[in-house]
């Protein structure tokens, strides 16, 4: 198989490929920068206003899972909403704790008694 044409080199130049993308290194670093500022606010979070619940959360991660698999958001960036994500799911106990503080200690105690 003949080695890619670069369309944007001087005289139609054959560029070394990227082996991912087939596209030479100049395309290729295009085709990164478009991921790395595509707006998918409208995949992610859909009408989720506030992200207060797991299901809501886990609905944003499924979103994130797929733009990863179609390979329209980078690893780097979907890594650090991953990490996000998490961050919210671990302030999920202190959010229902401030809101309904009884239903909280009601937790604390059963997890105690459990543990015991």
């Amino acid at each position: 198989m003949p080695a890619p044409l670069c369309l944007g080199a001087p005289f139609f130049a054959v560029c070394p490929s990227d082996p991912d993308s087939g596209l030479c290194s100049r395309h290729a670093a295009l085709l990164q920068k478009d991921l790395d500022q595509a707006d998918l606010a409208a995949f992610l979070i859909g009408d989720i206003q506030e992200f207060r619940s797991a299901a809501d959360i886990s609905h944003s991660l499924g979103e994130l899972y797929k733009l990863q698999a179609r390979n329209k958001i980078t690893p780097r960036r979907a890594a650090v909403m991953a990490y996000s994500a998490n961050l919210l799911l671990r302030t999920l106990p202190a959010i229902a704790l401030e809101t309904d503080p009884a239903a909280g200690v009601t937790r604390i105690l059963r997890y105690a008694a459990l543990r015991s």
